[in-house]
């Protein structure tokens, strides 16, 4: 998640905790999901380009999952 259109001194986001490396929010994740969380993570992200001064700013989130097998 990002922006492609404004900088970071336009658009500065940010994870909800002050870690660079943050767990996702999983508060609506439904057990009836046939697909199981193994692992997860988002990370903020501040880029610098050649042709710009100002940062560009994104925020990356990785989630491993597993497909929940019937008994």
């Amino acid at each position: 998640m990002g922006s492609w259109t404004y900088a970071g001194d336009m658009l500065d986001v940010r994870l909800a905790s002050s870690d660079q490396l943050s767990p996702v929010n999983l508060a609506s994740y439904s057990e009836a999901c046939p697909l199981i969380v193994q692992s997860h993570e988002a990370k903020r992200n501040v880029n610098y380009y050649e042709c710009c001064e100002e940062p560009y700013i994104d925020i990356s989130f990785s989630l491993q999952l597993a497909l929940r097998l019937s008994p």
